[in-house]
């Protein structure tokens, strides 16, 4: 709508195929699209004459994640699994050193030595990181470093983004296809930009297993977002990406990307 004293004319809107208008100073119109993707909306504003007295424009961003297609273990994270339950997925919690049924993939917040135990065995694990990897598990249990690549902090950091430009990607395709946009990642991604990342990967690591990365400057010191490592008999799926119990209960780019690694983990 129009701010200000002003309210003659009409807007006039188009957004993909549909278009409208409606009596200045504006108000609320329904949007159908025909699937999801990035729409960008434009809005004219006219006078009594036809004459444009102003233009807007804004991106839309349509998600549909994926349903829920497969069963979790939630390790000692009570809010998180309360919300995934809400998202439909079906969902059994507790610690980490609990027997978990073949068909589960297990997600936690901390890799400890029994989820290495776990993973190393055949298990499917979506390691949910951050810069606090290290310490105490919920269940008292030591941390353990990952199989490759650390945890950093982005904060002082080149990757802090405060001094040279940086840029962030994800590799949306097969699996991650869902994901709205290009492959640089947008204003969408803003809840689940994460405060740390994956360093100290080989050049064969990150060019063969990360699906999502950061650089700064003209590509350098890239890093990873999420990282996909064959382990052992199994997998670890870990992300730097804020997917918490708060992003995914209210953020559809977040309920995307969350069952987008689940899909990547079961591929």
């Amino acid at each position: 709508g129009i701010l200000g004293k002003e309210s003659r004319g009409v807007i006039r809107w188009r957004a993909g195929s549909r278009s409208g208008q409606l009596p200045a100073p504006g108000g609320s119109v329904p949007l159908t699209l025909d699937s999801p993707g990035v729409v960008t909306l434009v809005a004219d504003w006219l006078s009594e004459d036809g004459s444009r007295l102003a233009t807007n424009q804004i991106d839309l961003v349509f998600v549909a994640a994926p349903p829920a297609f497969v069963p979790l273990y939630v390790v000692d994270n009570p809010a998180l699994a309360a919300t995934l339950r809400e998202l439909g997925y079906s969902v059994r919690t507790g610690e980490s050193d609990t027997a978990v049924v073949e068909d589960e993939i297990l997600v936690a917040c901390r890799y400890t030595r029994s989820l290495e135990t776990y993973v190393q065995g055949g298990g499917r694990l979506l390691l949910l990181a951050d810069s606090g990897n290290s310490g105490e598990t919920g269940s008292g249990e030591p941390a353990v470093p990952l199989p490759v690549g650390h945890v950093t902090p982005r904060a002082g950091t080149p990757w802090e983004g405060d001094w040279a430009t940086s840029f962030a990607w994800v590799n949306k395709q097969g699996p991650l296809d869902s994901l709205p946009g290009g492959p640089l990642l947008e204003m969408e991604w803003a809840r689940l930009t994460p405060d740390a990342v994956i360093t100290g990967l080989p050049p064969w690591v990150q060019r063969n297993y990360s699906w999502a990365g950061l650089a700064v400057g003209w590509v350098h010191q890239v890093v990873s977002l999420l990282l996909l490592t064959p382990y052992g008999c199994g997998r670890l799926l870990t992300t730097t990406f804020k997917l918490n119990d708060q992003t995914l209960a209210a953020d559809a780019v977040a309920q995307a990307m969350f069952a987008g690694a689940l899909a990547l983990l079961g591929n």
